[in-house]
This record gives structure tokens, C-alpha cells and sequence, in this order.
């Protein structure tokens, strides 16, 4: 293409270029002319952000963490747990399987629901805030979602479990502390409860089992007694007609009635079959009624034992987890300065047609 025809070309690019920068300098001066007014925005809405931000409850989280329970945590327990396993009960959990219960308990949102329904926090947000029945459900339900057990890793081995967190939060330092250790204490309490239900549960199923042994034993050996006393008087009233005195020497004692031991014998065995107890005549009633008293001697109440160990005891938080009303007034005025900027722009591109 010659030299020629290119000239037009150039000159309406340059011409345009030119024009180009004459509106952006425009441009850029009447965003300077305008600065008050965008300046007005980004306050108005810095401040809506901040109101905002106050408007929104804050959560502040108490936290602590824990791992397996050690042997002096539990030792109370573990002194309760050889007299039980002595005397034939089970379902005493070891350490671990009291840790993860511990775990699963705090995280029930059941228990936390009831947990704070009791509180004085809910008791009085309730009263503050007036809040009808299904205001308090859904009260219960957002800050039962901020109590929580989360198991923590070790950075370079995500696998690797190093313990649980605790955390609690609540609407101030102080409270988020008070509920957090409160909460720690209504889940133990809770676990001592069930515990001492189950162990008291099966004794008395060992002790009924024991009791219905023992009464159908004795029975069967009045029975028996019974039974034998009658033997031997007839034993001896056929040894009398027969005149046998003194027992001889082939002695059957398949015999019904026998009377092979004579009279003497046979009347001496009558006498102490009259004066045996049921006791004397049946030995592993003794062992029963021994069993059942050392069963009826242990005291389930008051079984003490912490299901867990601290590595970080619970301290009041220092900052607050939400609202982050700093980061909410920035983005707010990020906002406003782009919402200001915008209305200086449509007016100008009006003001050029």
C-alpha cells in the first residue's frame, strides 16, 4: 500500500489518541472537582457499615484444649472398678471410651440446647430482647452453633491427632468463660450421671438374678430335706420291725427304705436331718447370700472421675471473633468510593452528551 493512503490512516489515530487522553485528563478532573461529594459517600457508608456492625451481636470464644484423661484423673474411678470387677459386674469404660464419650456428649446439640435454656444468658437475653417462643428457638439454635469440640492436627501431619479444642462463645469475655467452664461441667456431670445409672442398672439385674437363684436353691433343697427326713423315718421304722440295732455288714444302700444301718444309726441320722438348716444342708446357699451382701455393700453414688486431661486450660478470649467491624467499615467505604465514583461518572458522560 503506497505511503500515500497510509497518511489519512495515521493522522485519524493520532486524532483519536489525542482525544483519548483530552478525556481522561477530563475525566480525572472532574473526579478531583467531585472529591467532596465522593468523599460524602464513603463517609455515609463507612458510618452505615459501622452502624451495621454494632447492629450485629458479638461473639466472643473461650477456648481450651484437652486430650485423654491420665491415670490420677480417673483413679477414683479405677479404685471403684476392681471392687466391681471383684464381684462379677462389667460395664466400667477405660479411659479412652470416657474421652470420646466426653467428646460426642459435648458436641450434641441436644445438650447444648438444654445446657443454655437453663443459663442466666438465655434467661436474660429473653427477658431483654422479649423474645416470644420461636425467637428463643431460633436464639438456642445460633448459639448452640458456636459450641463445639474440634479435634486438632499437627501442621505437617493432618492425620495425626493431637487433642480436641473446646470452645464456647457467648456475648462477652466474661460470660463466653463462665459458660465454657459451666458447660464443661454440666457434660462430666452429665457422664458421672449416666455411668453410675448404668453400673446401678446391672447390679440390680445381678442382684435379682442372684436372688432368684438363691430362692429357687433353697427351695429345691427344703425339698430335698423334706424328702430325706421322711426317708429315714421310714428307714427306721422298717429297721425296727426287722429288729436290725446295729448296721450290717452288706450294706445296700440303693434300697428305698434301707434299713441296713439299724436302728441307732438311722435314728440319729433323723435327729440331724431335723436340725440341719437349709444353710447346713445346701453349702452354695451360704455362697450366695455372701455374694448378694458384698453386692448390696458397694456404693455406686458419687463415682468421681474427669474423662479428660487439659493441655491449654480455658482463659478469656482477648479478641473478638465477629463482628470484625474494622474489616465491615473498610469494605463499606471500598463501597461507597466505588458507588461515589460511579455517580460521578454518570454525570459526566450525560454532561459530554
Amino acid at each position: 500500500m503506497p505511503k500515500s493512503s497510509l497518511a489519512p490512516l495515521q493522522q485519524s489515530w493520532n486524532s483519536a489518541q489525542t482525544d483519548n487522553e483530552i478525556d481522561l485528563r477530563e475525566l480525572i478532573l472532574e473526579l478531583w472537582h467531585n472529591k467532596l461529594l465522593i468523599f460524602s459517600v464513603v463517609t455515609l457508608f463507612a458510618m452505615g457499615g459501622w452502624g451495621y456492625s454494632l447492629s450485629i451481636p458479638s461473639a466472643w470464644s473461650t477456648k481450651a484444649t484437652i486430650d485423654n484423661p491420665i491415670k490420677v484423673d480417673i483413679l477414683p474411678l479405677l479404685k471403684k472398678t476392681d471392687q466391681i470387677n471383684q464381684l462379677g459386674l462389667g460395664g466400667v469404660p477405660s479411659g479412652n471410651e470416657l474421652f470420646s464419650e466426653f467428646i460426642r456428649e459435648f458436641n450434641k446439640r441436644d445438650n447444648q440446647r438444654d445446657f443454655l435454656r437453663k443459663s442466666s444468658f438465655f434467661k436474660h437475653e429473653v427477658i431483654d430482647k422479649n423474645l416470644d417462643a420461636q425467637a428463643q428457638h431460633r436464639w438456642l439454635q445460633d448459639w448452640s452453633m458456636l459450641i463445639r469440640a474440634e479435634v486438632l492436627a499437627k501442621p505437617k501431619e493432618p492425620q495425626t491427632k493431637t487433642g480436641y479444642e473446646l470452645i464456647v462463645a457467648a456475648d462477652s469475655p466474661e460470660t463466653s468463660t463462665k459458660l465454657h467452664e459451666a458447660y464443661t461441667k454440666y457434660i462430666s456431670a452429665l457422664q458421672k450421671k449416666r455411668l453410675t445409672e448404668n453400673l446401678i442398672a446391672e447390679l440390680d439385674i445381678k442382684l435379682k438374678a442372684l436372688s432368684l437363684q438363691q430362692n429357687i436353691m433353697a427351695e429345691d433343697a427344703k425339698i430335698r430335706i423334706e424328702r430325706d427326713r421322711k426317708s429315714a423315718t421310714y428307714s427306721m421304722n422298717v429297721a425296727k420291725a426287722a429288729n436290725i440295732e446295729k448296721p450290717i455288714e452288706n450294706y445296700n444302700g440303693s434300697d428305698r427304705f434301707s434299713a441296713s444301718l439299724g436302728v441307732g444309726a438311722l435314728t440319729e441320722q433323723a435327729k440331724i436331718l431335723d436340725s440341719m438348716t437349709l444353710d447346713e444342708y445346701q453349702p452354695k446357699l451360704v455362697d450366695l447370700k455372701v455374694a448378694i451382701k458384698r453386692l448390696k455393700e458397694i456404693d455406686l453414688t458419687g463415682i468421681d472421675f474427669q474423662s479428660f486431661t487439659y493441655l491449654d486450660s480455658p482463659n478469656e478470649p482477648l479478641a473478638r471473633d465477629k463482628p470484625k467491624r474494622s474489616l465491615i467499615v473498610v469494605l463499606a467505604a471500598l463501597l461507597g468510593g466505588m458507588f461515589g465514583v460511579g455517580i460521578v461518572l454518570v454525570r459526566f458522560s450525560f454532561r459530554d452528551k
